[in-house]
């Protein structure tokens, strides 16, 4: 049974339970109306019986006068007396018949005996009246005769029948009364008892069906309220993705969404647990394609350094004018490989959370200025004009000088390859101002430093911006010929957001498009900090009159051959260590006036060598510098603070070394 109702519908529930008390109901009004209509009959018997007797009374005392009146008119031979009789006389007729039709009659015994002797009676008093008056109604019967006399034999048998027929129908009729008396008072009685049960039935019928109601929704709510708790709970926990809670199996309409619920729940589950194993291997995959990217650049780093390091080593020869161009072209060439590299390598330290990053304060229209005079070159040759608007000059950014200027680059890069013949280029730098109508890309720095690239090329397609700074991915590459790789605008981003600021941009096709650079303020700096060059270039001879030499510790043979042909027409003498443990002998033997120290040897790590040279007093004073691939700006600061004179990047920059060898022969 318990199944059952577990499994009815909530429909069928439902009218049971309002079923129940509304059935109570009905059947306490029907036995309401039933003790109702028993009353009625009570109540129209109690008023005949009422009726009958005050008929039977009044009966009783037109008998009296009836009788009063015939025995009078004999007694006097007055004929008046007799009309007294004959007004009461079709009185007691009627009494008489109506006694004897009365539907109740069956309930009063006497009424039959009443009936017979008041006929009986009826016809005697009828018999003495003609008897005293006569056949025709008057007094000719006793006229002229004395009553006393007139009364013969044959009346006072008469009266002598009526005495006895009088006499028991005063007892019927007392005994009439006496029963309908009776009759009345039990009549009340059951009255008010039949009142009383149907007062009783409805008032048990209500209770009973108010009871029935309340108890059966109670019940019903509170069975259903618990069951979709816990549902609501089982759907939240869905939601969550948390394990759902059992519910008692049943097959009505909660039943069956719970079971959705658990179902669908299970089918996520499963499903989460395919995209986790999906996740972990996309990840794992991006992260191998990042080490892959990351290894293969420093790898490619090794055969450039020789590749850079002896073509601009060639430059510095007296070539002829088409030798110079080649070797030109060569260097030009491997330094867009080596840019191509570090942006690749770039985006992989961003994505893996390994960019290292040196804050401090940029002259912000310094660092737009360099990198302007950088691309001018570039740009006249497609006979581009670059403009620089400053709005506010003088302000300072607190971010990596190097990083700024990578992303500036980066946008007039694209701004020069993407731009129509003879077109411009408009460099706006000013205070983060919403109201300014020059620049409406949101920057979201706050009070920051806001530096806009616009450029008036093609413009890009509405349908293309999401893919603006996707890496890898070079919108129409293959219906252009310009180079690239396309993970410059996503490393500039990338680079801006780590500085705490944004990239942002927007495109209009046919007019141009123009990217906005936003940079935290330092608003601290009172003096920008301008630094000096490197110096200005040299041939590579240098002081010749100065005995100097250099320990060079390095394990790639191309990279020797370089130094080697750098110091070729110097006047250093060069010594070359391996290992870091063959540094350490040779420094102290020697007492170089310069050490070059790579930082990736096969047995000791750099900064080890660095340190080791540090604590010791015969080579603390000797002059380091330290070079190896990608060396990150916090890195190099780490060197710098632990003892490095300076630290170059690989491939190195000859010009670079050779300014760094004069001034290391300078003292």
């Amino acid at each position: 049974m318990s199944r059952r109702w577990s499994d009815a519908r909530l429909l069928t529930k439902s009218l049971l339970i309002v079923g129940v008390p509304v059935v109570a109901l009905i059947v306490t009004v029907a036995l309401s109306l039933a003790l109702q209509g028993q009353e009625s009959r009570y109540r129209a018997l109690a008023i005949a019986t009422s009726t009958d007797l005050t008929a039977s009374r009044q009966a009783v005392q037109s008998f009296y006068e009836a009788d009063s009146s015939i025995r009078g008119s004999a007694a006097s031979g007055d004929a008046a007396s007799l009309r007294k009789f004959d007004s009461l006389l079709p009185q007691l007729v009627a009494w008489v018949r109506s006694e004897a039709d009365d539907q109740f009659a069956p309930d009063r015994p006497t009424v039959a005996a009443v009936v017979a002797d008041g006929n009986r009676e009826i016809t005697v008093l009828d018999s003495l009246r003609s008897d005293v008056v006569g056949p025709s109604g008057g007094a000719g019967g006793a006229a002229g005769t004395d009553s006393a006399a007139g009364t013969d034999n044959g009346v006072s048998v008469l009266i002598v029948r009526d005495d006895a027929t009088m006499q028991r129908l005063q007892n019927d009729l007392g005994r009439l009364v006496s029963e309908e008396t009776a009759l009345s008072l039990s009549q009340r009685s059951e009255i008010v008892d039949s009142q009383r049960l149907s007062e009783w039935f409805l008032i048990a019928g209500l209770i009973v069906g108010v009871l029935g109601g309340v108890l059966g929704t109670v019940l019903l709510s509170r069975s259903i309220v618990r069951r979709v708790k816990l549902v609501g709970v089982n759907a939240q926990r869905f939601l969550a993705s948390q394990p759902l809670e059992d519910i008692a199996d049943s097959r009505d309409e909660i039943g069956q969404l719970s079971d959705v619920i658990i179902t669908a729940g299970s089918l996520l589950a499963d499903r989460n647990q395919e995209i986790a194993v999906a996740r972990d291997d996309a990840l794992a995959a991006n992260q191998a394609k990042d080490e892959f990217l990351s290894r293969m650049s420093h790898e490619l780093r090794t055969p450039l350094t020789a590749i850079l390091g002896f073509g601009q080593l060639l430059q510095l020869e007296d070539l002829a004018g088409e030798d110079r161009e080649s070797v030109d072209h060569i260097v030009r060439a491997g330094e867009h490989l080596l840019a191509l590299i570090n942006e690749v390598l770039d985006i992989t330290q961003v994505t893996q959370g390994r960019l290292d990053l040196l804050f401090e304060t940029v002259d912000v229209a310094a660092a737009v200025g360099e990198a302007v005079a950088l691309m001018t070159p570039i740009a006249a040759e497609r006979g581009i004009a670059i403009e620089v608007v400053q709005a506010d000059p003088g302000l300072a950014a607190f971010a990596d000088r190097q990083r700024v200027q990578q992303i500036l680059l980066n946008l007039l890069s694209n701004a020069v390859k993407y731009n129509r013949p003879a077109g411009s280029i408009t460099v706006r730098v000013r205070l983060n101002d919403r109201s300014a109508d020059d620049i409406n890309e949101s920057d979201g720095v706050g009070d920051g430093v806001v530096i806009a690239v616009a450029d008036t090329g093609q413009g890009i397609d509405e349908s293309q911006l999401e893919r603006v700074f996707t890496p890898f991915d070079r919108l129409s590459a293959a219906q252009s010929t310009v180079e690239g790789t396309g993970v410059g605008l996503p490393l500039s981003r990338a680079l801006a957001e780590a500085m705490g600021g944004t990239l942002t941009f927007n495109s209009t096709v046919g007019v141009g498009s123009t990217f906005t650079v936003g940079l935290v303020r330092d608003a601290k700096a009172e003096e920008l900090d301008q630094r000096v060059g490197s110096g200005p270039e040299t041939d590579g001879s240098g002081p010749a009159d100065v005995d100097r030499t250099i320990l060079y510790v390095e394990n790639d043979l191309s990279d020797l051959r370089v130094i080697e042909r750098v110091l070729r027409h110097r006047p250093e003498r060069l010594h070359v260590a391996v290992q870091g443990q063959m540094c350490l002998t040779l420094a102290r033997q020697l007492v170089p006036s310069l050490i070059l120290l790579e930082l990736h040897l096969p047995d000791l790590r750099g900064e080890e060598v660095l340190h080791r040279l540090q604590l010791d007093p015969l080579t603390a004073g000797v002059p380091v510098v330290v070079f190896g691939n990608g060396i990150a700006p916090g890195r190099a600061e780490y060197l710098i603070r632990t003892g490095a004179t300076e630290v170059l990047t690989k491939p190195l920059d000859i010009r670079r070394l050779i300014a760094l060898l004069d001034r290391v022969a300078a003292g």
